[in-house]
Formats: C-alpha cells, sequence, structure tokens
C-alpha cells in the first residue's frame, strides 16, 4: 500500500500479537469480498464506524462538556451569543 502508516491501521477484533492491526481499505476490501463481518480467528464481530452523518432522527441537541459550573456557563453564553448575533444578522440583511 502506498500509505503504510500506523493511521491507517485500525485493531478491530481481539486478536492480538502479528494479526491484530489490519489496514481499514484491506479490512473494508475484505468485507466486500468474504461477505462476513466476523473475525476467521476469534470469531469477534467487527463494529466499525460509519463516517458519514447520522440520519436526521438520531441527532441531538447540543450539551455542555461537563457538568462543570464553568463549562455550563461557557455554554450558555455562547448559545446566547449565538442567537444574539444570529437576530443582528437578520436585522442589518432585512
Amino acid at each position: 500500500l502506498e500509505e503504510d502508516n500506523e493511521i491507517n491501521m485500525i485493531s478491530p477484533c481481539e486478536c492480538r500479537g502479528s494479526v491484530e492491526f489490519v489496514h481499514e481499505r484491506c479490512l473494508q476490501h475484505w468485507f466486500e469480498v468474504m461477505h462476513t463481518r466476523r473475525c476467521q480467528i476469534c470469531k469477534t464481530e467487527y463494529e466499525l464506524e460509519d463516517r458519514g452523518m447520522k440520519p436526521y432522527t438520531e441527532w441531538t441537541l447540543p450539551a455542555p462538556l461537563s457538568d462543570d459550573w464553568e463549562d455550563q456557563l461557557d455554554f450558555k453564553c455562547a448559545l446566547f451569543w449565538l442567537v444574539f448575533m444570529s437576530r443582528i444578522t437578520y436585522v442589518v440583511l432585512k
């Protein structure tokens, strides 16, 4: 492979040692050829992330990073600023 570096290597199952890591693209190709999503060695079913957008029904509202009061305050101020600036922009462009 032209991009043979650690960034493209994943550990998709319970296997360890020399068979632990695989290129993500190689694994995708293996899925297409073998028509299975289970490791032939350890029998673990692969859980792959879809890197596209979630369906609209799975969207959630934004939330603060933590329950810490500073994060809560930052979140509320940012939300207020966003609404305020949206309103100002609407009035100016109207």
